[in-house]
């Protein structure tokens, strides 16, 4: 009868292995929608739909609930995705902090990941009037587009607004 047949419920969740490398090929997404060459980073600060968004909080939250070892570069996604929900909600300081962690890891390995993370803590510094240390974390940023000019010049001109208008 059906209630036999149909009583057990099921659960389809991703092993182990499968939502470590879901977050991985997020991130690498996100990264690429970002640096794509028709991709305005400053009129969509963070690229994601909501129910992108909303995934990915599922998948940071399955993550820390099975506490699965993370690799540097998994650790690195993660921290990335979750800077989105503290900057969303206001929360600049771990924002930054969610942000030089993901930093660290691609700093020196891949210099426009490190440059979209460089133009997000500038960004956090912005939102905190905090305008030398944006400026500063511009020009780093400018420095690691070397080759993303549209990036590169939008990154020049926030310095000279910095430079040219005296601090709130």
């Amino acid at each position: 009868d059906f209630e036999n047949w149909a009583g057990i419920p099921s659960r389809f969740e991703p092993s182990d292995d499968e939502l470590l490398d879901m977050l991985v090929r997020n991130a690498e997404a996100l990264f690429d929608e970002i640096l794509k060459p028709d991709a305005c980073l400053m009129q969509s600060e963070y690229p994601l739909s909501s129910r992108k968004s909303e995934f990915l909080s599922f998948l940071s939250a399955d993550l820390e609930e099975r506490a699965l070892p993370l690799s540097p570069e998994s650790d690195a996604a993660l921290q990335f995705f979750q800077r989105k929900d503290a900057q969303d909600k206001g929360c600049l300081d771990s924002a930054i902090q969610f942000y030089q962690a993901a930093r660290s890891f691609w700093k020196g390995k891949d210099r426009e990941r490190e440059g979209v993370l460089l133009y997000f803590i500038a960004k956090c510094h912005e939102g905190k009037d905090d305008l030398e240390t944006a400026a500063s974390f511009f020009r780093e940023c400018t420095a690691a587009f070397g080759e993303h000019e549209q990036i590169r010049a939008r990154c020049k001109y926030l310095i000279n607004n910095f430079v040219t208008f005296p601090k709130r």
